[in-house]
């Protein structure tokens, strides 16, 4: 009986002791390195979906700022947005709402990092060979892209578009701890 009393003193002993050494709240009971980290795999996943959004969704103003200081220094925002009035819409345009993408990688060295995206849209090209023929061509008068965006939606209305599917390849540059999309403008 002793020998248990023994074991039990000693044990709640050394609770006691143990818990004396409890750290207070916020203190570290072990020193654990601190490591920081600039910039995840994350932030630059978020930063290239934020620019393919703003391309698809026509935002120019939020794709240029998310373009890198050096594609700034070749084009200025006033002549980025000049260029963006002066494009003629096309039936493609139309189809916007119907492109869908999945970045599939996102590969870093330093400061610098590459992206691999897959992009999924319908296909007008194949779509207006499929409702119209070579015959609309030769007749005056084409129609407005609003009616032939009509007529499409009514040909493949309860069919599945034709999709096209294209790979295209992104370069992010690490500037002022932030991630941006460098497109490589050339110099006019």
């Amino acid at each position: 009986m002793h020998t248990k009393l023994f074991i039990l003193l000693i044990s709640v002993s050394f609770c006691i002791t143990a818990c004396d050494k409890i750290p207070e709240p916020g203190q570290a009971s072990i020193a654990i390195p601190v490591v920081t980290q600039t910039q995840s795999t994350a932030d630059a996943e978020i930063i290239l979906k934020q620019f393919i959004d703003a391309s698809i969704n026509r935002h120019h103003n939020e794709y240029y700022d998310l373009l890198s200081e050096k594609d700034h220094a070749i084009k200025t925002r006033e002549k980025y947005l000049e260029e963006q009035q002066q494009l003629q819409p096309n039936l493609a345009d139309k189809y916007f709402h119907d492109i869908t993408y999945q970045i599939t990688a996102i590969t870093f060295s330093g400061n610098d990092a590459s992206a691999e995206v897959i992009y999924h849209f319908p296909d007008a090209e194949r779509m207006i060979k499929q409702v119209y023929n070579l015959a609309i061509l030769d007749k005056p008068g084409l129609p407005t892209l609003d009616e032939m965006k009509l007529q499409m939606d009514m040909a493949y209305k309860g069919k599945p578009m034709p999709m096209k599917t294209v790979t295209r390849h992104f370069n992010l540059v690490m500037e002022n701890n932030n991630w941006r999309i460098h497109v490589g403008w050339n110099k006019p």
